[in-house]
């Protein structure tokens, strides 16, 4: 019914419900002034309160229906969730008009700050959220990925908006060049599920998405999870095959970010002195662990099983574990050369072969080095095995058993970068230009520590075991910095007289 109609029956009734007056009083043409009139000594009652009735009726229906229309204008229909890392929820009505926008987090504040969207279509306003977080720089090509979340009792309504939304975002994403990775998801109200999500300050569709993370990887905690982006929960969820429960996924996200599974394998198998050739099983997966992406690697090499993490970010090694699978291998049996010990499991090599091992494989003659440490590790059967060559140092673990490298690494001091993991002559480096004598300027021990705090990223409040000591190598003198945050070790070697920092090592303690 139009206004026009409405009107017309307001007008009708309210002319039923005037008194019916005699014809004679209405035919009368030339009533005269001061003519006294007859009225009807009776008068029916029931003629007249009935079009009044009538019109009162009629009155009351338009009110009541001008109010349902108030009322269904304002009635929230759906709850949709736009997340990425700003978290942004829309109340709209059936008709699909905005009726609020509110920020679940800070960063959707500065979104919405000066945006006015009550009364605007849905798909004006996801244009206008989008185009603003494109604007800002929480969606490109190195963060792609976009959580639509929506909450409708009517399934096929869900369905029908999530299609909508899904084309509208890949159409804006489209003419930025930048394709685009969408989650869509029905939600419903859970009152566990938004507990979860008010305590760790994200929005209930976000919530949905890392429950489901967290219960099929028992690995990861909530609470770190929710501080993630979608584009990270994206990648996670692809890299561990995750199943999303009445969920679509449109697009790939994008891991443009971060090293990659190709580097980060070459880093790991630099780490572990491994060549790719000698390797079988390889597995690089995405990971999260201790606030930070990570790629696990895994591989095989004669009979020993590595585990390496490298930061997704910076390639830096974490994490360096290996599992030793041929401790049933036969040794030689008998009476071992001098020097060797008894490993339990069959004899070893002893000191003087892991030294030529490891000198063959450095390719140093043994009358330029010194030794440093010939150490046997009867726990892993290895001999772990340090010299320098100039200004260079070698660090190697051989096994104790074959004379296998199971791991090496060289450094060198002069220009404080580490040199190249291949082998080289000592005659390939230049010399070391540092002074035998004391220095005669020398930074503090304690410029040396926040040297290596501020390296690390570390406030000093939150390291524990902090170590600094004063030493000396190749007539150079340097600081050893060493402390721990949480299961991670750090150590650093720095420069005493100009405060570079020649080396350091973050190693995780599972």
């Amino acid at each position: 019914m139009n206004n026009r109609e409405l009107e017309n029956k307001l007008r009708t009734a309210v002319s039923h419900a005037a008194p019916e007056f005699p014809k004679h009083l209405l035919s009368a043409g030339d009533i005269q002034k001061g003519t006294v009139m007859e009225m009807p000594t009776k008068m029916n009652r029931k003629k007249i309160w009935i079009p009044i009735a009538s019109a009162a009726a009629v009155l009351l229906m338009i009110g009541s229906f001008f109010g349902y229309s108030t009322y269904s204008y304002n009635k929230v229909d759906s709850v949709i969730g736009l997340d990425v890392n700003p978290s942004i929820e829309l109340n709209i009505n059936r008709k699909e008009k905005v009726l609020n926008a509110r920020a679940v987090n800070d960063d959707a504040k500065k979104i919405l700050d000066g945006m006015d969207l009550k009364g605007t279509d849905l798909n004006v306003a996801m244009n206008a959220l989008v185009g603003s977080m494109l604007k800002n720089g929480y969606i490109d090509e190195l963060a792609n990925s976009i959580l639509i979340s929506v909450e409708n009792n009517d399934t096929a309504k869900s369905a029908a908006l999530q299609k909508q939304l899904t084309d509208e975002i890949e159409k804006l994403l489209g003419e930025k060049q930048i394709d685009g990775a969408v989650i869509c998801q029905d939600v419903e109200d859970d009152d566990k599920l938004q507990k979860l999500a008010d305590a760790n300050g994200i929005s209930l569709g976000k919530a949905k998405l890392v429950s489901q993370l967290v219960s099929q990887n028992p690995q990861m905690k909530f609470e770190d999870a929710a501080k993630l982006s979608i584009n990270q929960l994206n990648l996670l969820a692809e890299q561990k095959g995750t199943q999303l429960k009445d969920a679509t996924t449109v697009g790939q996200a994008s891991d443009k970010a971060y090293i990659g599974t190709e580097k980060a394998l070459q880093l790991a198998l630099e780490r572990a002195g491994v060549k790719a050739a000698d390797t079988s099983a390889q597995k690089v997966e995405m990971d999260w662990d201790d606030g930070r992406m990570v790629y696990e690697v895994e591989f095989y090499s004669q009979g020993v099983e590595y585990d390496v993490e490298i930061d997704a970010l910076e390639g830096t090694a974490l994490k360096f574990e290996k599992d030793r699978k041929d401790d049933n291998a036969s040794g030689s049996t008998g009476n071992t050369s001098q020097g060797s010990q008894n490993s339990g499991s069959g004899s070893v090599i002893g000191e003087q072969k892991a030294k030529d091992a490891a000198l063959k494989h450095a390719g140093v003659p043994a009358s330029s080095v010194t030794w440093r440490k010939v150490d046997y590790d009867r726990d892993d059967n290895e001999y772990e095995v340090e010299f320098t060559a100039g200004n260079t140092e070698y660090e190697y673990k051989i096994n104790a058993r074959t004379g296998a490298v199971l791991q090496y690494e060289k450094e060198t001091k002069a220009s404080g970068r580490p040199a190249s993991s291949a082998p080289q002559s000592d005659s390939s480096r230049p010399a070391a230009t540092a002074s035998s004598g004391a220095s005669a300027k020398r930074i503090s021990a304690d410029e040396a520590k926040q040297i290596a705090l501020s390296h690390a990223g570390v406030a000093a409040g939150n390291a524990r075991k902090l170590r600094v000591e004063l030493d000396r190598d190749d007539g150079v003198e340097l600081y050893e910095v060493e402390f721990d945050v949480g299961n991670t070790e750090y150590s650093y070697e720095i420069k005493a007289d100009n405060g570079n920092i020649l080396s350091y090592d973050i190693d995780q303690d599972d």
